[in-house]
């Protein structure tokens, strides 16, 4: 049996707890189970695992914050350049610095894509202003805007 009091072994048949003197008299016997459940390495309170930091990961987030202005803002002129070009030698480095460590960096190839396609589109819009430009109904388009907004 066990003392209900202090946890104390006591032997069967004995009325009072030998340490702290309680009465045992209607104490029930304590159950002991035969199975145990097993207990498996690393099951609760391991530490986490925390996953290696890839060299340049800031420069790589920057990229792609760069990279998704550069798209937000597509219709401003300036803006999406500057982004644009920032973004990609940012991400430039940042994949350097990850594969000299033997790593990917994701983030950084994002941000260099979106700018390589914000920067094709411009170029893209730059060519068929060129090439439209002089067309009757494209020429109104155009004077019309000159005269909203003070420029073509």
């Amino acid at each position: 049996m066990v003392c209900p009091n202090c946890g104390a072994q006591i032997p069967q048949g004995t009325s009072f707890c030998q340490l702290c003197g309680t009465s045992v008299q209607n104490a029930q016997p304590q159950y002991q189970s035969q199975y145990q459940y097993p207990t498996y390495p690393n099951q609760y309170g391991a530490p986490p695992v925390k996953d290696p930091e890839v060299p340049g990961k800031g420069q790589g987030v920057a990229s792609m914050i760069l990279g998704i202005i550069s798209l937000v803002s597509f219709c401003s002129f300036s803006v999406p350049i500057i982004c644009a070009i920032i973004s990609i030698v940012l991400g430039c480095v940042s994949k350097s610095k990850a594969k000299a460590a033997g790593m990917k960096n994701g983030m950084a190839t994002a941000g260099i894509v979106m700018s390589v396609i914000c920067l094709s589109l411009w170029v893209f819009i730059i060519i068929a202003y060129e090439q439209i430009k002089d067309i009757p109904i494209f020429t109104e388009i155009f004077i019309g805007l000159e005269e909203l907004y003070g420029y073509y």
